[in-house]
C-alpha cells in the first residue's frame, strides 16, 4: 500500500491520466507478489494474494469483504472519493488493509470531511475495546457509541460489523465483530477491524459524486498488555487531498471531536505518505501553459 499503490493513485491523478481500476488491480497484484526492495525481509515464494485488490470510485461502492471492482475509469475530479483494499498472505496468514484502503478524498465536501473524521474516531474506539477482558460485541458497540453521540445521523450509514478474526482464514465467521457476538476476546487472536459508511448521497450536481462510502480496515493483534495495530497511516492529512489551492482562505475549516480532542480538517495541498507536498495545481498550471504555447 505504501510503496506502491499510494505513489501509483497519486501519479495518476497528478498528471489527469485514464486508468481502469481492472488495470489498476493487475499492478498492484504484480505488486504483491514481488516485495520491494533489496532490504525486503520477505521472500516472493512465501507471499500470495488474499484476494484480488479492490479500487471503487465513480459513485459504485461495496463494502462487502466479498466486494469486486468494475471495469471503469478510476474517477478523481472534486469531491470525489477513491477506495482502495488490498490484502495478502504471508506464508499462508492473510492480511487486510483498506481505505487509503485507503480512502482518498479529492477536495472534500463538508459531509465527507465529517464522516471521515467520526469514521476514525468509530475505529480507533473499536480497536481500543479489542482486549481480553472484553467481549467481542464490545467492539462493535463502541463504534456505535461514537458515531450515536457525536453525528447520531449517521448511524442508519454505519456497517453492521466492525469486521471479523482473520489467520489461515481470510474471514473467521465465529469472530465477527457484530453487535450480538457474546465470544471474549483472547490473547493471541488476530481481528482485521473493517469499519465503514456506506451509501451517503451528496448534494454535488456531477452524477459520479453524489453516491459515496468510506471504509477504514486495519489489523490488529491482541496481546496480553497492549493491541498491536498494523496498519499505515490514516490522518487525515494523509487522505484528504486538494486540487484548488485557491479556494483553501474561502472555505471554512470542519471542526468535530477526534480522539478526545477537536480536529480541525483543512483544504490541503496534494500530500504523499512522506509528508512531501506536491504543488498539484502548479503543475497543472504549467502544462496548460505549455499547451498553450505549443498551439
Amino acid at each position: 500500500m505504501k510503496n506502491f499503490v499510494v505513489p501509483k493513485l497519486e501519479k495518476v491523478i497528478d498528471e489527469e491520466k485514464k486508468v481502469a481500476h481492472s488495470a489498476l488491480i493487475a499492478e498492484t497484484e504484480k505488486a504483491i507478489l514481488k516485495p520491494f526492495g533489496a532490504s525486503c525481509k520477505f521472500k516472493a515464494e512465501t507471499v500470495d494474494i488474499c484476494y484480488p485488490p479492490i479500487f471503487q470510485s465513480g459513485g459504485e461502492f461495496d463494502l462487502r469483504p466479498s466486494a469486486a471492482s468494475n471495469g471503469e475509469l478510476l474517477h478523481y475530479d472534486s469531491a470525489s472519493v477513491i477506495i482502495c483494499a488490498v490484502g495478502a498472505r504471508y506464508k499462508s496468514y492473510c492480511s487486510n488493509i483498506a481505505r487509503r484502503p485507503r480512502t482518498f478524498l479529492i477536495d472534500a465536501d463538508t459531509l465527507q470531511s465529517k464522516a471521515y473524521l467520526i469514521l476514525l474516531k468509530a475505529h480507533e474506539e473499536t480497536i481500543g475495546m479489542l482486549n481480553p477482558r472484553n467481549k467481542i460485541s464490545a467492539a462493535y458497540q463502541a463504534a456505535v457509541s461514537v458515531v450515536e453521540k457525536d453525528a447520531p445521523e449517521l448511524l442508519a450509514n454505519l456497517t453492521k460489523s466492525a469486521g471479523t478474526g482473520t489467520g489461515v482464514e481470510f474471514r473467521e465467521s465465529g469472530l465477527n465483530l457484530n453487535a450480538k457476538n457474546g465470544r471474549m476476546v483472547k490473547e493471541g487472536m488476530v481481528f482485521n477491524v473493517s469499519l465503514g459508511f456506506q451509501n451517503f448521497q451528496s448534494k454535488s450536481n456531477k452524477l459520479k459524486n453524489q453516491n459515496f462510502s468510506l471504509l477504514l480496515a486495519d489489523d490488529v493483534i491482541v496481546n496480553k498488555d497492549k493491541t498491536e495495530v498494523a496498519q499505515s497511516s490514516k490522518a487525515v492529512s494523509d487522505v484528504e487531498y486538494s486540487f484548488n489551492k485557491d479556494e483553501e482562505e474561502e472555505q471554512p475549516s470542519v471542526k468535530v471531536e477526534a480522539n478526545g480532542a477537536e480536529a480541525f480538517m483543512h483544504k490541503t495541498t496534494f500530500r504523499s505518505d512522506n509528508h512531501e507536498i506536491l504543488e498539484l495545481e502548479q503543475r497543472r498550471q504549467h502544462r496548460a501553459e505549455l499547451a498553450h504555447q505549443k498551439k
